[in-house]
């Protein structure tokens, strides 16, 4: 299926790696503009990062963090997504008030390939050996979800969720931080593990997140990454167009920048759009806005003489065109900023 950016606001699949990287490293921000969806991982899990820029299809950054995540100097892989049209309902359901906090409304997007994202983000699993008094010691594997950044309330909901929706066992665990900057975090420590696994090992991809080498294996080792390969293989671009942005339109199959051409509209024009929200039609025809005409409800002139019409600074109105579908450049009312606005008293 070759993917455009409006086909994918009622992808579930997509929408679950969303919801699910957000449990886990991904972030979403707005800005005057636009919102984008983040998401950072370390060298290590180069290959996972791999496998959420071809969901994404965008391309990764290689930067040298020096932020609170990484230490100074660690090479890091990001990507930065952003499209209102999709990121606004999501954005509306997972941030309160700034933050990230778990709803009601989240907990119904979640799935075992949400999961899944979650645990490969923001899980880890670890032996730990226990000692009773007068009883030989014992070795036991704990699984646990990280979830230091949210608060309490939203760690409670997702608990309850493992263990009404899916049959999971847990328990919440209070951790202290080494820092110092904050007194307590908590974390979800799963004492299903067997169960857990076996629910989210069909949509993973890393296998050292699992208690892979081990004899008496948890789960299903065939089973591991099926669905998600499954999907995949229905879902993404082919390896050799995933950077060149293949768009199926108007019975062809072309590159962006090879349609962007034959229509005479700028690549980087069409992404825009398509971003804002634009069906794939307007965004691929409607020339460039820097013409000199714009047509609207049967009528034709030039820019400027729209914006001496409507009452709108002409350069404001190139701008909204360049963002925005015709009509909403046209209809949307001007919004005053009365924080710009200085109060001059005699």
């Amino acid at each position: 299926m070759v993917r455009t950016h409006n086909s994918l606001q009622n992808d579930k699949f997509f929408k679950s790696f969303l919801y699910g990287c957000l449990l886990g490293d991904g972030c979403i921000s707005r800005s005057k503009y636009k919102l984008v969806f983040t998401v950072t991982h370390s060298e290590k899990q180069c290959k996972y990062q791999e496998l959420k820029s071809k969901i994404l299809n965008r391309k990764m950054k290689r930067t040298v963090s020096g932020s609170k995540s990484y230490k100074p100097g660690t090479v890091a892989y990001r990507i930065d997504y952003s499209n209102k049209s999709i990121l606004e309902p999501v954005y509306d359901v997972c941030i309160i008030n700034g933050s990230k906090r778990v709803t009601k409304e989240w907990i119904d997007q979640l799935n075992p390939f949400a999961l899944a994202i979650w645990y490969q983000d923001d899980g880890s699993w670890y032996r730990r050996v226990s000692h009773h008094k007068n009883k030989k010691a014992y070795e036991r594997t704990e699984i646990a979800l990280h979830t230091d950044g949210f608060d309490l309330d939203s760690v409670l909901l997702l608990s309850e969720y493992l263990r009404n929706e899916h049959g999971i066992t847990n328990r919440i665990g209070k951790r202290h931080y080494k820092n110092g900057t904050r007194d307590v975090y908590y974390q979800i420590v799963i004492q299903d593990r067997q169960k857990f696994w076996t629910l989210i090992a069909p949509w993973s991809f890393l296998k050292y997140k699992f208690n892979w080498d081990t004899d008496n294996p948890w789960f299903d080792h065939d089973s591991f990454g099926t669905e998600l390969s499954k999907m995949m293989s229905d879902y993404t671009l082919e390896e050799e167009f995933a950077n060149l942005h293949y768009i199926e339109y108007d019975g062809e199959r072309l590159p962006l920048f090879k349609l962007a051409q034959k229509y005479g509209v700028k690549p980087d024009l069409i992404r825009r759009r398509l971003d804002a929200g634009w069906i794939l039609k307007e965004a691929i025809e409607i020339p460039s806005h820097k013409a000199k005409y714009v047509e609207f409800n049967g009528k034709c002139q030039k820019v400027n003489n729209w914006a001496k019409e409507l009452n709108i600074d002409p350069i404001t109105l190139y701008g909204r065109l360049n963002r925005w579908s015709i009509e909403k450049a046209l209809t949307e009312p001007i919004h005053v900023n009365h924080r710009s606005i200085r109060r001059i008293t005699g």
